[in-house]
């Protein structure tokens, strides 16, 4: 008999886990069918120049657009880059231009030395390399981009570096990778941590209280709005099986709900709030669903209300892909009618069939993002 009852519920977790598992690789396809290629432009540039370059003074000029005016707004974004990149490096970087304006300033500088006398009102800013280049569409939604690193004492070039970047239309004004735009899809799984569910309302008893481990799942599909604010479609499903189980008065003849489970179910929106360093929060308030559970049926009840919020942190790991841990707080409330749940007490079989349910739980996940 004890053997029967092991198998029910490892056939249970086994099916529910399976079917998470196909929810997982269908967001995964689908997420492929969006995903774009995109060269991570400013830290590879960076990562080309030779190590003593960037103890000097680096100017990065505006990069040249001959073909297309429409690109025009992605050359000064290229600069941009390749700024922020050193800037997080600790580089001594200005921005240029022109050319010729940092020509004017080396003669300028080199008339102070000879007359004794500096010509420049910031002697500190002359620069020793400039990063430069040229921007070339090669069809609609390809670019090549030759960049080219000068050595201004002698205006000679140093390197050259040739980056082609897939996927950016004419016209557009943003790159779009390692950037929360566009389509959002975010998972949280697996997801343990500690659910306790309070009982009001059961005759013969005070209070009933379960705790347990459960497992939890989360999944948010939705649009950014704009790089740090994103509105989402939430699904949530917290599984607690065979919880531990309190009363007042304590007459119970078990303390565990044997073979017994009850899954929180929620779906609602959300918004979730991004900072630049990709830490993020998110609040959602939902419709919330129970599920109690044995090994001979299940009851679902639809009258329940939850929210959430979360918080968390990731890191990019593909143009579009970044994760992180995250820890989550969920509440819901549903009243349970038309459901006959019994307890086995000292005083006989307590059987009621109308109360209500708060659940919180406190969640530990593995957090991932496509953007």
């Amino acid at each position: 008999m004890k053997s029967n009852e092991s198998n029910y519920w490892i056939n249970r977790v086994h099916n529910k886990l399976k079917n998470i598992y196909y929810i997982i690789c269908y967001f995964l396809l689908a997420s492929s069918l969006f995903s774009i290629e995109m060269t991570d432009f400013g830290k590879e540039i960076v990562k080309s120049l030779p190590k003593e370059i960037l103890k000097k003074r680096i100017a990065v000029l505006k990069f040249e657009v001959p073909d297309s005016e429409k690109d025009s707004n992605l050359a000064k974004i290229l600069s941009g880059e390749i700024l922020l990149h050193l800037n997080k490096n600790g580089v001594s970087v200005y921005e240029r231009d022109d050319l010729s304006l940092i020509l004017n300033e080396k003669q300028l500088s080199q008339v102070g030395i000879i007359t004794q006398e500096d010509k420049t009102l910031y002697e500190t800013k002359q620069i020793n390399y400039l990063i430069t280049g040229t921007v070339f569409r090669i069809d609609d939604s390809k670019i090549r981009v030759l960049s080219k690193i000068i050595d201004v004492t002698n205006l000679s070039i140093l390197s050259t570096y040739e980056t082609i970047i897939q996927h950016y239309k004419s016209g557009d004004n943003k790159v779009t990778y390692h950037s929360h735009d566009g389509f959002f899809f975010n998972i949280q799984f697996p997801g343990f941590g500690s659910q306790t569910t309070n009982a009001s309302g059961i005759s013969g008893f005070d209070s009933v209280e379960l705790e347990g481990t459960p497992m939890n799942i989360s999944i948010k599909y939705g649009i950014s709005l704009n790089k740090l604010f994103i509105l989402s479609f939430n699904k949530n499903g917290t599984f607690l099986t065979e919880p531990n189980i309190k009363t007042d008065p304590n007459i119970l003849i078990e303390n565990k709900l044997t073979d017994k489970g009850i899954i929180i179910s929620s779906y609602g929106l959300g918004m979730t709030f991004y900072t630049e360093s990709n830490s993020f929060g998110s609040v959602s308030i939902s419709v919330a669903n129970a599920i109690y559970s044995n090994k001979y049926k299940k009851t679902k009840i639809n009258n329940g209300f939850g929210f959430g919020f979360s918080l968390g942190k990731e890191w990019w790991v593909s143009d579009n892909w970044a994760i992180g841990p995250s820890v989550t707080f969920l509440y819901s409330n549903i009243n349970l009618t038309d459901i006959d749940v019994s307890f086995k007490t000292t005083d006989g079989i307590i059987t009621d069939n109308n109360f209500n349910i708060s659940n919180i739980a406190y969640i530990l996940a593995f957090s991932a993002t496509y953007n």
